[in-house]
Protein backbone atom coordinates (compact mmCIF):
# COMPACT_ATOMS: atom_id res chain seq x y z
CA UNK A 1 0.00 0.00 0.00
CA UNK A 2 2.93 2.42 0.90
CA UNK A 3 4.59 1.15 -2.21
CA UNK A 4 1.63 1.82 -4.88
CA UNK A 5 0.80 5.53 -3.02
CA UNK A 6 4.24 6.54 -3.67
CA UNK A 7 3.98 5.68 -7.34
CA UNK A 8 0.62 7.99 -7.28
CA UNK A 9 2.66 10.80 -5.51
CA UNK A 10 5.40 10.56 -8.35
CA UNK A 11 3.27 10.97 -10.68
CA UNK A 12 1.91 7.74 -12.18
CA UNK A 13 -0.27 8.49 -15.41
CA UNK A 14 -1.14 5.15 -16.83
CA UNK A 15 -4.71 6.00 -17.26
CA UNK A 16 -5.02 7.14 -20.63
CA UNK A 17 -8.45 6.92 -22.62
CA UNK A 18 -6.36 5.43 -25.58
CA UNK A 19 -5.53 2.27 -23.33
CA UNK A 20 -9.40 1.52 -22.51
CA UNK A 21 -10.29 -1.32 -24.65
CA UNK A 22 -13.21 -2.57 -23.04
CA UNK A 23 -16.44 -1.88 -23.95
CA UNK A 24 -19.14 -2.07 -20.63
CA UNK A 25 -21.65 -3.03 -23.27
CA UNK A 26 -19.85 -6.81 -24.16
CA UNK A 27 -20.99 -7.55 -20.30
CA UNK A 28 -24.08 -5.82 -20.14
CA UNK A 29 -27.31 -7.51 -18.49
CA UNK A 30 -25.05 -10.95 -18.28
CA UNK A 31 -25.37 -13.49 -15.66
CA UNK A 32 -22.31 -12.19 -13.94
CA UNK A 33 -23.58 -8.36 -14.08
CA UNK A 34 -27.13 -9.88 -12.87
CA UNK A 35 -25.13 -10.69 -9.88
CA UNK A 36 -23.37 -7.86 -9.02
CA UNK A 37 -26.98 -5.85 -9.53
CA UNK A 38 -28.98 -7.51 -7.60
CA UNK A 39 -26.53 -6.83 -4.51
CA UNK A 40 -25.94 -3.45 -5.61
CA UNK A 41 -29.77 -3.02 -5.09
CA UNK A 42 -30.11 -5.03 -1.99
CA UNK A 43 -27.33 -2.72 -0.27
CA UNK A 44 -28.97 0.64 -1.30
CA UNK A 45 -32.27 -0.87 0.12
CA UNK A 46 -30.36 -1.40 3.35
CA UNK A 47 -28.90 2.21 3.20
CA UNK A 48 -31.89 4.10 2.43
CA UNK A 49 -34.02 2.70 5.33
CA UNK A 50 -31.74 4.61 7.54
CA UNK A 51 -32.85 8.32 7.06
CA UNK A 52 -29.60 9.81 7.59
CA UNK A 53 -27.81 11.13 4.10
CA UNK A 54 -24.99 8.59 2.90
CA UNK A 55 -22.60 8.92 -0.47
CA UNK A 56 -22.64 6.60 -3.82
CA UNK A 57 -19.59 5.81 -4.82
CA UNK A 58 -18.89 4.22 -8.65
CA UNK A 59 -15.22 3.82 -9.23
CA UNK A 60 -15.58 2.51 -12.97
CA UNK A 61 -18.89 3.98 -13.72
CA UNK A 62 -19.96 3.08 -17.48
CA UNK A 63 -22.30 4.47 -19.18
CA UNK A 64 -25.26 3.80 -16.72
CA UNK A 65 -27.67 2.94 -19.49
CA UNK A 66 -27.26 0.42 -22.00
CA UNK A 67 -29.32 -0.11 -24.92
CA UNK A 68 -29.62 -3.96 -25.81
CA UNK A 69 -29.90 -3.73 -29.19
CA UNK A 70 -27.11 -1.95 -30.06
CA UNK A 71 -24.15 -3.57 -32.18
CA UNK A 72 -22.03 -3.89 -29.16
CA UNK A 73 -24.43 -5.26 -26.74
CA UNK A 74 -25.60 -7.90 -30.12
CA UNK A 75 -21.84 -8.58 -30.48
CA UNK A 76 -21.67 -11.60 -27.88
CA UNK A 77 -25.15 -11.18 -26.49
CA UNK A 78 -24.43 -11.90 -23.15
CA UNK A 79 -27.76 -10.61 -21.56
CA UNK A 80 -29.72 -13.66 -23.81
CA UNK A 81 -28.60 -16.02 -20.61
CA UNK A 82 -28.98 -13.40 -18.27
CA UNK A 83 -31.47 -10.30 -17.31
CA UNK A 84 -33.77 -11.15 -20.55
CA UNK A 85 -33.65 -15.00 -19.11
CA UNK A 86 -34.74 -13.64 -15.94
CA UNK A 87 -37.30 -11.11 -17.13
CA UNK A 88 -39.21 -14.14 -18.67
CA UNK A 89 -39.46 -15.63 -15.09
CA UNK A 90 -39.90 -12.69 -12.79
CA UNK A 91 -42.96 -14.04 -11.04
CA UNK A 92 -40.43 -17.04 -10.00
CA UNK A 93 -38.66 -14.50 -8.08
CA UNK A 94 -38.48 -15.63 -4.32
CA UNK A 95 -36.18 -13.32 -2.45
CA UNK A 96 -37.28 -9.18 -2.37
CA UNK A 97 -33.49 -8.39 -4.04
CA UNK A 98 -34.10 -10.61 -6.95
CA UNK A 99 -38.03 -9.72 -7.25
CA UNK A 100 -37.08 -5.64 -6.86
CA UNK A 101 -33.99 -5.64 -9.58
CA UNK A 102 -36.17 -6.98 -12.06
CA UNK A 103 -39.25 -5.20 -11.42
CA UNK A 104 -36.89 -2.22 -11.61
CA UNK A 105 -36.28 -2.51 -15.07
CA UNK A 106 -39.86 -3.57 -16.14
CA UNK A 107 -40.59 0.24 -14.71
CA UNK A 108 -37.79 2.12 -15.92
CA UNK A 109 -39.18 3.75 -18.99
CA UNK A 110 -42.06 5.31 -16.94
CA UNK A 111 -39.32 6.45 -14.36
CA UNK A 112 -37.28 8.71 -17.01
CA UNK A 113 -37.91 12.56 -17.68
CA UNK A 114 -40.82 12.88 -20.74
CA UNK A 115 -39.09 13.24 -23.64
CA UNK A 116 -36.60 10.22 -22.48
CA UNK A 117 -36.69 7.36 -24.92
CA UNK A 118 -35.15 4.26 -23.51
CA UNK A 119 -37.20 0.58 -24.94
CA UNK A 120 -34.94 -2.37 -24.78
CA UNK A 121 -32.43 -0.94 -22.28
CA UNK A 122 -29.86 -2.27 -19.28
CA UNK A 123 -29.57 -0.42 -16.17
CA UNK A 124 -25.46 -0.06 -15.21
CA UNK A 125 -24.93 0.51 -11.54
CA UNK A 126 -24.74 4.58 -11.80
CA UNK A 127 -28.46 4.50 -12.98
CA UNK A 128 -29.35 1.77 -10.53
CA UNK A 129 -27.89 3.87 -7.65
CA UNK A 130 -29.32 7.48 -8.92
CA UNK A 131 -32.52 5.83 -8.50
CA UNK A 132 -32.31 5.07 -4.94
CA UNK A 133 -30.91 8.57 -3.88
CA UNK A 134 -33.09 10.77 -2.01
CA UNK A 135 -32.49 14.41 -1.68
CA UNK A 136 -30.16 14.23 1.28
CA UNK A 137 -27.64 11.36 -0.37
CA UNK A 138 -25.44 12.34 -3.05
CA UNK A 139 -23.16 10.43 -5.17
CA UNK A 140 -19.72 10.62 -7.17
CA UNK A 141 -19.29 8.84 -10.46
CA UNK A 142 -15.72 7.75 -12.42
CA UNK A 143 -14.81 6.91 -15.83
CA UNK A 144 -11.46 7.59 -17.11
CA UNK A 145 -12.70 7.45 -20.84
CA UNK A 146 -14.23 10.97 -22.36
CA UNK A 147 -16.57 9.54 -24.49
CA UNK A 148 -17.93 7.17 -21.49
CA UNK A 149 -18.34 10.22 -19.12
CA UNK A 150 -19.93 12.53 -21.63
CA UNK A 151 -22.41 9.38 -22.33
CA UNK A 152 -23.08 8.45 -18.41
CA UNK A 153 -23.82 12.13 -17.70
CA UNK A 154 -26.18 12.49 -20.62
CA UNK A 155 -28.14 9.33 -19.75
CA UNK A 156 -28.28 10.36 -16.23
CA UNK A 157 -29.78 13.72 -16.84
CA UNK A 158 -32.98 11.62 -18.47
CA UNK A 159 -33.47 10.47 -14.56
CA UNK A 160 -34.91 12.61 -12.05
CA UNK A 161 -32.36 13.87 -8.74
CA UNK A 162 -29.19 14.39 -10.49
CA UNK A 163 -28.37 17.38 -8.53
CA UNK A 164 -26.44 15.83 -5.99
CA UNK A 165 -24.21 13.72 -8.55
CA UNK A 166 -21.13 14.40 -9.66
CA UNK A 167 -19.72 12.48 -12.96
CA UNK A 168 -15.40 12.90 -13.19
CA UNK A 169 -14.09 12.11 -16.30
CA UNK A 170 -10.92 10.71 -14.47
CA UNK A 171 -8.88 7.67 -12.61
CA UNK A 172 -10.67 6.70 -9.44
CA UNK A 173 -7.55 5.34 -8.49
CA UNK A 174 -5.65 9.04 -8.94
CA UNK A 175 -8.76 10.84 -7.27
CA UNK A 176 -7.97 8.79 -4.38
CA UNK A 177 -4.67 9.63 -3.64
CA UNK A 178 -3.56 12.22 -0.77
CA UNK A 179 -2.32 14.24 -3.29
CA UNK A 180 -5.77 15.32 -4.43
CA UNK A 181 -6.86 15.29 -0.93
CA UNK A 182 -9.01 18.52 -1.29
CA UNK A 183 -11.48 17.14 -3.76
CA UNK A 184 -13.01 14.99 -1.67
CA UNK A 185 -13.38 17.17 1.61
CA UNK A 186 -16.85 18.27 0.81
CA UNK A 187 -18.17 14.85 1.47
CA UNK A 188 -16.14 14.45 4.62
CA UNK A 189 -18.83 14.92 6.76
CA UNK A 190 -21.30 11.87 4.97
CA UNK A 191 -20.11 8.87 7.27
CA UNK A 192 -22.05 6.31 5.74
CA UNK A 193 -20.72 5.31 2.05
CA UNK A 194 -21.88 2.76 -0.45
CA UNK A 195 -18.62 2.21 -3.01
CA UNK A 196 -18.87 -0.01 -5.84
CA UNK A 197 -15.21 -1.12 -7.16
CA UNK A 198 -15.83 -2.42 -10.86
CA UNK A 199 -12.67 -2.26 -12.79
CA UNK A 200 -12.82 -4.03 -16.81
CA UNK A 201 -9.54 -5.90 -15.60
CA UNK A 202 -8.19 -5.16 -19.04
CA UNK A 203 -4.73 -4.14 -18.66
CA UNK A 204 -2.57 -3.28 -15.34
CA UNK A 205 -3.97 -0.11 -14.65
CA UNK A 206 -7.05 -2.07 -13.10
CA UNK A 207 -5.15 -4.78 -11.55
CA UNK A 208 -6.17 -6.50 -8.09
CA UNK A 209 -3.61 -4.15 -6.31
CA UNK A 210 -4.98 -0.85 -7.51
CA UNK A 211 -8.62 -2.72 -6.53
CA UNK A 212 -7.19 -3.21 -3.06
CA UNK A 213 -5.52 -0.03 -2.52
CA UNK A 214 -9.12 1.41 -3.34
CA UNK A 215 -10.50 -0.69 -0.56
CA UNK A 216 -8.31 -0.12 1.89
CA UNK A 217 -8.15 3.94 1.35
CA UNK A 218 -12.40 4.21 1.28
CA UNK A 219 -12.18 2.56 4.34
CA UNK A 220 -9.69 4.23 5.77
CA UNK A 221 -11.47 7.85 5.02
CA UNK A 222 -14.99 6.56 5.92
CA UNK A 223 -14.36 4.05 8.31
CA UNK A 224 -18.28 2.86 8.39
CA UNK A 225 -18.38 2.72 4.45
CA UNK A 226 -19.67 -0.71 2.79
CA UNK A 227 -17.28 -1.77 -0.48
CA UNK A 228 -18.17 -4.19 -2.83
CA UNK A 229 -15.82 -5.12 -5.31
CA UNK A 230 -16.69 -7.32 -8.33
CA UNK A 231 -13.94 -9.59 -9.72
CA UNK A 232 -13.74 -12.48 -12.79
CA UNK A 233 -11.92 -15.90 -11.94
CA UNK A 234 -8.81 -16.40 -13.26
CA UNK A 235 -7.06 -19.18 -10.96
CA UNK A 236 -7.57 -20.38 -7.55
CA UNK A 237 -4.37 -19.82 -6.94
CA UNK A 238 -5.16 -15.89 -7.72
CA UNK A 239 -8.57 -15.90 -5.96
CA UNK A 240 -6.71 -17.61 -2.76
CA UNK A 241 -3.82 -14.95 -2.70
CA UNK A 242 -6.86 -12.37 -3.27
CA UNK A 243 -8.48 -13.50 -0.45
CA UNK A 244 -5.63 -13.64 2.08
CA UNK A 245 -4.86 -10.36 1.29
CA UNK A 246 -8.18 -8.99 1.84
CA UNK A 247 -7.97 -10.36 5.03
CA UNK A 248 -4.40 -8.82 5.98
CA UNK A 249 -5.86 -5.74 5.14
CA UNK A 250 -7.87 -6.03 8.16
CA UNK A 251 -10.84 -4.15 7.09
CA UNK A 252 -13.68 -5.47 8.59
CA UNK A 253 -15.93 -8.07 8.11
CA UNK A 254 -15.68 -9.34 4.53
CA UNK A 255 -17.70 -12.02 2.71
CA UNK A 256 -17.56 -13.57 -1.22
CA UNK A 257 -20.54 -14.33 -3.23
CA UNK A 258 -19.44 -16.53 -6.12
CA UNK A 259 -21.49 -17.30 -9.30
CA UNK A 260 -20.21 -19.69 -12.74
CA UNK A 261 -22.61 -20.72 -15.31
CA UNK A 262 -22.37 -23.01 -18.21
CA UNK A 263 -23.86 -25.36 -20.90
CA UNK A 264 -26.51 -27.48 -19.37
CA UNK A 265 -24.35 -30.95 -19.19
CA UNK A 266 -21.16 -29.35 -19.71
CA UNK A 267 -18.45 -29.85 -16.36
CA UNK A 268 -17.87 -26.88 -14.38
CA UNK A 269 -17.44 -23.91 -16.21
CA UNK A 270 -14.54 -21.11 -15.20
CA UNK A 271 -16.00 -18.54 -16.55
CA UNK A 272 -16.90 -17.10 -13.26
CA UNK A 273 -16.66 -14.21 -11.12
CA UNK A 274 -17.26 -13.27 -7.58
CA UNK A 275 -18.85 -9.93 -5.60
CA UNK A 276 -16.70 -9.21 -2.60
CA UNK A 277 -18.83 -6.86 0.37
CA UNK A 278 -16.54 -5.25 2.75
CA UNK A 279 -18.63 -4.32 5.90
CA UNK A 280 -21.69 -5.61 4.79
CA UNK A 281 -25.29 -4.46 6.19
CA UNK A 282 -26.91 -7.23 8.14
CA UNK A 283 -29.31 -7.94 5.46
CA UNK A 284 -26.77 -9.72 4.11
CA UNK A 285 -27.32 -12.93 6.60
CA UNK A 286 -29.78 -13.48 3.95
CA UNK A 287 -26.64 -14.21 1.06
CA UNK A 288 -27.03 -17.68 0.53
CA UNK A 289 -30.88 -17.27 0.29
CA UNK A 290 -30.19 -14.62 -2.13
CA UNK A 291 -28.13 -16.79 -4.62
CA UNK A 292 -29.76 -19.30 -4.48
CA UNK A 293 -33.37 -17.82 -5.71
CA UNK A 294 -30.49 -16.07 -8.87
CA UNK A 295 -28.94 -19.78 -9.17
CA UNK A 296 -32.43 -20.91 -9.09
CA UNK A 297 -34.23 -18.23 -12.10
CA UNK A 298 -30.99 -18.09 -14.14
CA UNK A 299 -31.79 -21.78 -14.99
CA UNK A 300 -35.46 -21.63 -14.88
CA UNK A 301 -35.11 -18.89 -17.82
CA UNK A 302 -32.34 -20.66 -19.50
CA UNK A 303 -33.09 -24.48 -20.10
CA UNK A 304 -29.71 -24.57 -21.81
CA UNK A 305 -27.49 -23.09 -18.73
CA UNK A 306 -26.80 -24.46 -15.53
CA UNK A 307 -25.51 -22.33 -12.53
CA UNK A 308 -23.59 -22.88 -9.46
CA UNK A 309 -23.54 -20.15 -6.38
CA UNK A 310 -21.66 -20.21 -2.99
CA UNK A 311 -20.48 -17.46 -0.49
CA UNK A 312 -18.03 -17.56 2.15
CA UNK A 313 -16.96 -15.45 4.65
CA UNK A 314 -13.58 -14.20 4.71
CA UNK A 315 -11.69 -15.29 8.40
CA UNK A 316 -7.83 -15.17 9.44
CA UNK A 317 -6.16 -18.50 9.49
CA UNK A 318 -8.85 -20.17 6.45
Amino acid sequence: MHLLQEVLDGGYCDWQADDIDYVHYFQAGSPYDCLKHMLILHTLTSMVNDASPFLYVDTHAGTGIYDLKSPEAQRFQNHQGGILSLMKVERHAASKALSDYLRLHGIFPRLCRKGSTFEETYLGSPAIAQLFLRPQDAAILFDASPQVASALDRNLQSLSGTSNTEVFCTSSYKWFSKSIKSQYQRYAHLSRVLALIDPPYDSASSSDKWNLFLVKRIRTMWPQSCVLLWYPFVSEGQTKRLDQRLVAMEIGTVLVADLAVSPKNDAPSESRSSMVIVNPPSSFEQLDFLLEDLRRNLERGNSKCQALVSFRRLEKGF
